[in-house]
């Protein structure tokens, strides 16, 4: 699978070591192609600042979604049910709560509140919190 991977540091290294490949694009952002398997452990590298999937995983999260059912109760006609209305809490290490995944189209975020527990920040924590926060909220862009 390939993703678009922003990055410091040695790249190619950390293609090889999953046994992937780099292409660069510009400075500090290349394409990694590696197996889709491993895409967990390529955003554990701390080389890795962020990773954007590409259509295909798309494809198949609609799938997923199709075969859970999950495409029938969103259907409209049907239930109709997108998330709209829905608060959820996330506790985690840390989130970037400028990440557009936290944003509406309007640019306005989608986050009521926010406390952190930490009596520091490292952007690691934070890059770790949106991640897993963006699996709950990233795709319900009409929450």
């Amino acid at each position: 699978m390939e993703v678009i991977v922003k990055y410091n540091g040695d790249i190619f290294r950390t293609a090889e070591v999953l046994g992937g490949t780099a292409e660069i694009l510009s400075c500090h952002y290349a394409i990694v192609t590696i197996d889709e398997k491993r895409l967990r452990e390529l955003y554990a590298f701390t080389e890795v600042e962020d990773i954007e999937v590409s259509k295909q995983l798309f494809i198949n999260i609609s799938y997923q979604l199709s075969s859970s059912c999950i495409s029938s109760v969103q259907q409209q006609g049907g239930y109709d049910l997108r998330g709209r209305g829905t608060i959820a809490a996330v506790i985690d290490s840390g989130i970037d709560y400028t990440h557009f995944d936290f944003r509406n189209e309007d640019g306005l975020s989608k986050i009521q509140g926010i406390y952190n527990f930490l009596m520091y920040a490292r952007s690691e924590i934070h890059e770790r919190g949106a991640y897993l926060a963006a699996d709950v909220f990233g795709e319900a862009s009409e929450a």
